[in-house]
Order: C-alpha cells, then structure tokens, then sequence
C-alpha cells in the first residue's frame, strides 16, 4: 500500500488543527498552508473531505476556521486512513469473499495478505491523531 499525497497532506493537516485546538484556538486554512507544505488550493479539497468524514468541524466568523469533531487521542489513524484513501486493501484478492484471487482461482498467498492487511489495521486502530501531535512536539525521533 502507498499512501496517497492526499493522505499525507491531510495527516499533517489534522496535526495542525490538533495543535491549535491545545491553544483553543480554531484553524484556518491558510494558517496550514503556511506551516505545512500543503498548496492551499489542494488543502481545501482534503479539508473538506475530512469535514464529510466527520473529523473535522468548522465555524464561522472572525474567529471562525477548522477543529476536530473529537480529541486527538480519540481519533486513530485507522479513521484518517480510510476517510482520505478509501479501501485499504493490499490486494484486490483479499477483499474477496469467497476466499479465492479475483482471478477466481486458489491463492497461496492469499492468507499472507489478510495477516499483513490485518497487522497495518491493528497499528492504524491502536494509533491516534494525539500521539503524532506529541512526537511533532517532541524532538525525539521515533524508535520502534
């Protein structure tokens, strides 16, 4: 799986807006585009997107701009994940039903994809948009 530009920019986003949010402040676009490196044209259509999924809210007015619809560290990666790239399947193979390759024949790796596509989701679920705020505050590289 590669991520999408679209998925990156927007998880920047999100940390963004989740840093801001600590200050009790909202976040306007053009308050994203001039920190992260995100053309403020493409960051409207990922804001968007994330409003449509329900991660993030907006306000009006002068103080008005962009929060998250939840805490940070109650929104996982998982759900940024999917609102901004869709299916997460490494394979076409994997999302078939009836345990054969879209090629309708048995796949011997078949079983590989699903543990590998079932690990990445269990590492999206059990991280939140809080933790990569913290290690963007931090100066420390992550180690795993």
């Amino acid at each position: 799986m590669k991520l999408t530009t679209k998925t990156r920019y927007g998880t920047l986003a999100l940390i963004e807006i989740a840093r801001n949010q600590a200050r009790s402040k909202t976040t306007k676009r053009k308050d994203i585009s001039q920190v992260q490196p995100i053309p403020e044209s493409y960051l409207e259509s990922i804001l968007s997107e994330l409003r449509n999924s329900g991660l993030v809210d907006t306000t009006r007015g002068p103080k008005g701009g962009f929060v998250l619809s939840r805490q940070p560290s109650q929104i996982t990666m998982f759900e940024i994940l999917t609102a901004l790239q869709g299916d997460l399947s490494l394979t076409d193979c994997t999302n078939s039903v009836n345990g054969k390759c879209c090629n309708n024949y048995p796949c011997n790796a078949r079983w590989f994809w699903l543990k590998l596509e079932k690990n990445i989701e269990k590492t999206l679920r059990s991280t939140t948009l809080q933790e990569l705020v913290d290690k963007n505050e931090s100066s420390d590289q992550y180690v795993i």
